[in-house]
């Protein structure tokens, strides 16, 4: 393959191009020599680093079309129709793939977003109680009677001996 943009990918707009006009449409486009017809935007640019050939899928999940996937050749009707039948099939997983992360990013954002308001809660609610408790007390115990409120907070003491003091 040749150098430059083809090599690396090429990023263009979609009003115009290849891609533009399989996502619009949601069908693929075959180019058996794109030297005969120029089609779109692109063209020249592609053909200009050895492209000759090249076939554009939607990629598609469900009636949805997520973006499109682009191959190129430099030989002449590199790609046939029967070749476009395995690579649809291929661009339908992509698209599966695609919208899950999709789907996974918008999850975690919201999941973000949920614990960030529930810090706030709590700590909203945190504070207004503990300026309102005043002269309550700041423990309770468990008593036969119930709860019962302790002015001061004791470490209850354990009946197990400490780990360190049976050695």
């Amino acid at each position: 393959m040749g150098t430059g943009d083809a090599a690396q990918g090429i990023r263009v707009p979609l009003e115009g191009t290849g891609a533009g006009w399989v996502i619009a449409r949601a069908e693929p486009w075959l180019d058996a020599d794109m030297r005969l017809r120029r089609s779109f935007a692109e063209d020249d640019r592609l053909t200009s680093q050895g492209i000759v050939s090249r076939v554009i899928l939607p990629l598609q999940s469900g009636e949805r079309v997520v973006g499109a996937y682009t191959l190129g050749s430099q030989v002449v009707g590199a790609f046939t129709e029967e070749v476009v039948l395995v690579l649809d099939q291929i661009a339908d997983q992509m698209a599966l793939v695609l919208e899950r992360v999709r789907l996974m990013a918008e999850t975690r954002a919201a999941l973000a977003e949920t614990e960030a308001v529930y810090r706030r809660y709590l700590a909203k609610e945190w504070g207004s109680f503990l300026g309102s408790a005043g002269g309550r007390a700041a423990a309770y115990t468990d008593s036969p009677a119930g709860l019962a409120s302790t002015p001061e907070y004791r470490r209850p003491r354990s009946n197990r001996s400490s780990p360190r003091a049976s050695r």
